[in-house]
């Protein structure tokens, strides 16, 4: 049986999974998760910060090739 908990990882942790976003830009993310909408995919537990790697993978793909910036350029991420 699998623990439910187990797609809840740390900074570290994601950071060594993933090439991007580094861990200071991880923590960007965290600390403006409201104004972007994505409260939903971190948990705070006193100081620590427990990412749901699920959530914030879907969410990801959600925002694949959305236009960015004011020139309208589509960033990919592949």
């Amino acid at each position: 049986m699998t623990n439910p908990l187990d797609h809840f990882i740390t900074v570290d942790q994601f950071a060594a999974r993933y090439p991007w976003p580094s861990k200071g830009g991880l923590r960007w993310l965290i600390f403006t998760a409201e104004e972007k909408g994505i409260t939903h995919c971190f948990i705070r537990v006193n100081r620590r910060v427990l990412i749901d790697e699920i959530a914030f993978l879907k969410w990801l793909e959600a925002h694949r090739g959305v236009p960015v910036g004011k020139s309208g350029i589509v960033r990919r991420v592949d």
